[in-house]
């Protein structure tokens, strides 16, 4: 995997996780993803793990 798709996935993860905060902060407030915020957070959590690899 190159340096660049390592890159883009770890940014797509701390951008998952951001909007995750953010939801349970009440500071945005996607309706649709409310029910979803654990899996958001599990496949953060493997993004950021394959861009390890």
């Amino acid at each position: 995997m190159s340096s660049r798709t390592k890159s883009t996935l770890k940014i797509i993860s701390i951008l998952i996780v951001v909007v995750v905060l953010l939801g349970r902060f009440g500071i945005v407030v996607i309706p649709a993803l409310a029910p979803y915020i654990f899996w958001l957070l599990i496949i953060a959590f493997i993004l950021l793990f394959l861009s390890t690899l």
